[in-house]
């Protein structure tokens, strides 16, 4: 009799810990689940991540191609700005020997036309 109630009781506490036990095997189901929804999250975050980070290398590449372009113009701007500063100064030479010319080409007229004129009167 005590025996019969101790193996009762022995197998109401097993019954207990099988119950309490596929509880627990439940429980670290859901918990596995849930870490592996997590975990996807993650890698899917991770995934987004990278492609953000790919995104931004191809846009600084982009951006240290457009500076190159950049720092390329403002050099030839340099050139031009100094070729028009040599072309402003030899216009200014080219006018003022141009007036020079002139100036020469107008008193030679004159002489001429007083030689012109001295030897008409010379003439008469």
């Amino acid at each position: 009799m005590v025996l019969k109630s101790e193996l009762e009781i022995r197998e109401k506490e097993l019954k207990a810990l099988r119950s309490h036990y596929f509880e627990m095997k439940k429980a670290l189901i859901r918990t596995r689940q849930k870490h592996q929804g997590y975990q996807d999250y993650i890698d899917s975050f991770v995934v987004q991540i990278n492609s953000k980070k790919a995104e931004l290398d191809i846009e600084r590449e982009e951006l240290r191609r457009a500076m190159a372009k950049v720092a390329q113009l403002e050099t030839m701007v340099r050139v031009l700005e100094n070729s028009n500063e040599t072309l402003a100064t030899s216009n200014k030479v080219l006018i003022t020997d141009n007036t020079l010319f002139h100036d020469k080409k107008r008193r030679m007229t004159k002489q001429i036309e007083q030689v012109a004129c001295h030897a008409e009167r010379v003439q008469q």
